[in-house]
């Protein structure tokens, strides 16, 4: 079976967003506290390194 190039892209971030979420989840388990908690200093330090390239 042979796949585009697009569905081979959306197969790849379907995988990395997966790792990502698994990886985050031994994280904060590690550091006791939630993934929401983690998600969210994720975001927010994301969120500031946009504004920084912004500025």
């Amino acid at each position: 079976m042979e796949m585009d190039l697009d569905e081979l892209i959306q197969k790849t971030q379907v995988a990395a967003d997966y790792a990502l979420m698994q990886g985050m989840a031994e994280l904060a388990k590690l550091l006791d506290i939630s993934l929401y908690e983690l998600d969210k200093k994720r975001c927010e330090r994301n969120l500031s390194h946009a504004n920084k390239r912004l500025h």
